[in-house]
């Protein structure tokens, strides 16, 4: 590969890192009061991808986000381990750079001490790092793709860098690296054993095809393996053409308590009426407590509520008045779905309205119409 070819895959890697950012940090931009702006841009995006059934998938998401709670401690954590991680990678790449640039200024050549005595590109370790954590704070499949084609290309940019360093610093250099490792202090098969590329292109181009299909194919693989995980490990109930999904931890016996309570209002029938339901109408009811205010799910706003779902769970204690907000599964059509189905295949949801209970009085609290707009109306947002 020519020096020209070389930097025109170092400008390839930071624009796809570039993109990778841009796409995981949705999670900050859609709380931030700049949510309108890059929906503008970003939205048509998600949205044509929903049109496909065969691309739909890239759009949902493979692990919880809307839920608090689950009956599986890993992922009651996710949030807690993204963030360390975001800000974890992001404090030791700004520590490689520094080890780098310091070493140009005082022209000391390769840089072989500090997180360089243990693998060789942790400027890229540490990319990785923090681009996992984004991931798990905003698991979208589309993220996903993208994260495994920042991975590829750091692979791609890592090799071309060392041949370049082996040129310019001979053999101190080929010492080093045969007593170091590429990306993590252990052997990593895919990175430290891979084969020397052929010279011709289109060999070379077939091979790191095949390589990157490999490693995309493996990461969809093992996020699907996570999502079904994630689906057997909430807090629902499934009725018939029905599934209740709770925030939080709850009984059974006190969901089915809230269920009956709702499902035995006249007011309840009538909102359900309105959802103009036939034999293939199916519902998702999210049940949560009064003073949730969950902004991915259609609901009304609740003035001083909690925010439902970002941060660690906690110790809710002892909760008497639960809302169900109802809504109708948005699914695809020509088939009919049931149980946990209706959960693992919807791609959105349409509000009916709310039912609020008190379940230490054993009675309904009121009955609440659905929200006229919801906060991100056509865009794809998660459903458990």
């Amino acid at each position: 590969m020519t020096t020209e070819h070389a930097s025109t895959m170092k400008r390839t890697g930071w624009a796809v890192t570039a993109f990778y950012l841009v796409l995981a940090f949705e999670f900050f931009y859609m709380a931030s009061p700049f949510a309108a702006y890059f929906y503008s841009v970003y939205s048509p995006g998600l949205a044509f991808l929903g049109k496909f059934e065969s691309f739909r998938f890239l759009v949902s998401f493979f692990l919880p986000h809307i839920v608090s709670e689950t009956s599986s401690l890993m992922l009651d954590i996710r949030n807690l381990v993204g963030v360390l991680l975001f800000f974890g990678g992001g404090a030791a790449f700004l520590w490689a750079m520094c080890q780098v640039y310091w070493a140009k200024i005082r022209r000391k050549g390769a840089v072989l001490g500090g997180m360089y005595r243990f693998i060789r590109h942790p400027q890229y370790t540490a990319l990785a790092i923090c681009g996992l954590g984004m991931l798990i704070l905003w698991p979208r499949y589309v993220i996903l793709v993208s994260y495994v084609t920042m991975l590829f290309v750091y692979l791609v940019l890592a090799r071309i860098e060392e041949r370049e360093c082996r040129v310019k610093f001979g053999q101190s250099y080929a010492d080093y690296a045969s007593r170091t490792h590429m990306f993590l202090p252990f052997p990593l098969p895919l990175a430290d054993k891979l084969p020397s590329l052929p010279t011709r292109p289109l060999a070379r181009a077939a091979i790191l095809g095949l390589l990157f299909v490999l490693m995309l194919t493996g990461s969809l693989l093992a996020a699907s393996g996570l999502r079904t995980y994630s689906l057997n490990s909430l807090y629902a109930d499934y009725r018939e053409d029905t599934a209740v999904v709770s925030l939080i931890k709850i009984s059974q016996a006190d969901m089915d308590r809230a269920m009956d309570l709702a499902m035995a209002a006249p007011e309840t029938t009538a909102l359900l009426a309105e959802a103009n339901a036939d034999a293939e109408t199916r519902y998702i009811f999210y049940l949560l407590p009064t003073d949730f205010d969950v902004s991915e799910i259609p609901m009304n706003p609740v003035e001083n509520g909690r925010e439902g779902h970002h941060f660690l769970p906690q110790n809710f204690g002892d909760i008497g008045q639960w809302k169900l907000v109802l809504t109708k599964a948005v699914l695809p059509q020509g088939q009919s779905y049931s149980d946990r189905d209706i959960v693992a295949r919807a791609f959105a949801v349409e509000p009916l309205g709310e039912v609020w209970v008190d379940l230490s009085e054993n009675q309904i609290i009121q009955v609440v119409q659905p929200p006229a707009t919801g906060n991100y109306e056509g865009i794809p947002m998660p459903v458990f």
